[in-house]
């Protein structure tokens, strides 16, 4: 009993929005956690297919429901949930997703190993194939955009303790001082791009994140909005800007054309080919569509321009780092527009 009044309470976020039947596994896998002291917290974007309702009959107080009026997005959702968690540590796991027993205490675990951690990033795994990874945290090309690291890779080539730029929005941990301290997911972003987003400005507030590889999730790719979708396509390319404009060194954001320029030549390339995430796409549509998409992205992120200004300012003031530390991360933590476009 000792032991278990010692552990940190975990709270453990998850923001559905017509999630089906892997909310519940999802929350299944919650409850069989070997750790002591885990709260979940269930937040309904104001899905309409009633699976939260069943989860908070089924579960009782077990959970935390958090009954939001509208969609607020994965950021808007998070804030909210985090808001009326209680737990020191704050996990993050997608309804699509189903964690390890030891997924909560390995991460805690990484969490004592390293002090100056604010975020541990999870082995994330495939879920339709588990012998491969969907990511272990996050890898940011030179225009904001970012990727999960070693997506489609055998898992086995990620069971190395590291450090990595931020976890996955899918299935990570964060200190909840180091979300305070970064003011929270910015809800603007909806979906897509808000943890890389947050977790830059965490690791500019001084602390760092490790990859923690016994703690796993297994994940079904881009599940809710579709991983080759209009949706996700749009979400992507408008949310790289922000971040860019949010984050960015300034010599770093005047260089972003030429990243894009080539980023967009390997996206020709992908759709022409039909191989990577643009083929994909083309395949239910055409390269026309996909263009037309990105061109609305870039028109929505203009609107978005004073808000990614406001935060850019607001950001400055808790840098702790430097801009020559920033540019350390674009290098270590970096990838290629051909592995971007190519990759599926």
């Amino acid at each position: 009993m000792k032991e278990a009044t010692k552990a940190p309470l975990v709270s453990v976020v998850v923001v559905a929005y017509d999630s089906g039947e892997p909310l519940q596994e999802c929350l299944g896998s919650l409850f069989a956690q070997d750790h002591p002291r885990v709260e979940v917290v269930l937040v309904d974007n104001a899905s309409q297919d009633g699976a939260a309702e069943k989860a908070a009959r089924k579960h009782g107080s077990r959970i935390r429901l958090v009954g939001n009026r509208a969609n607020l997005g994965f950021g808007g959702g998070c804030n909210a949930g985090i808001a009326v968690s209680r737990g020191e540590i704050i996990g993050l796991l997608n309804p699509d997703a189903a964690a390890d027993r030891r997924w909560v205490s390995a991460a805690v675990e990484a969490f004592n190993r390293h002090r100056d951690a604010g975020m541990v990033a999870c082995r994330v795994l495939d879920y339709s194939d588990k012998a491969k990874i969907d990511t272990a945290g996050h890898l940011l090309y030179g225009d904001g955009l970012n990727r999960g690291r070693g997506r489609g890779e055998p898992s086995d080539r990620y069971e190395v303790e590291t450090e990595a730029v931020c976890p996955s929005g899918s299935a990570g941990f964060f200190r909840r001082a180091a979300i305070d301290a970064a003011g929270g997911f910015d809800a603007a972003m909806f979906m897509y791009g808000d943890d890389i987003d947050l977790g830059l400005s965490i690791r500019r507030t001084g602390l760092r994140c490790v990859y923690a590889p016994d703690s796993i999730a297994c994940h079904r790719f881009s599940h809710a909005a579709g991983p080759y979708s209009a949706l996700k396509a749009y979400h992507v390319e408008r949310n790289r800007i922000l971040v860019m404009l949010k984050h960015f060194p300034l010599a770093a954001i005047a260089k972003s054309p030429f990243f894009t320029a080539h980023r967009v030549f390997w996206h020709n390339v992908s759709a022409l080919t039909g191989r990577g995430s643009s083929g994909r796409f083309t395949r239910n549509g055409s390269l026309f569509r996909l263009y037309a998409v990105m061109l609305k992205a870039y028109a929505d992120a203009f609107l978005l321009i004073p808000h990614a200004l406001s935060e850019r300012k607001r950001l400055a003031a808790l840098d702790r780092v430097g801009e020559a530390e920033f540019m350390r991360w674009l290098s270590e933590f970096g990838i290629s527009a051909k592995e971007i476009a190519m990759k599926d």
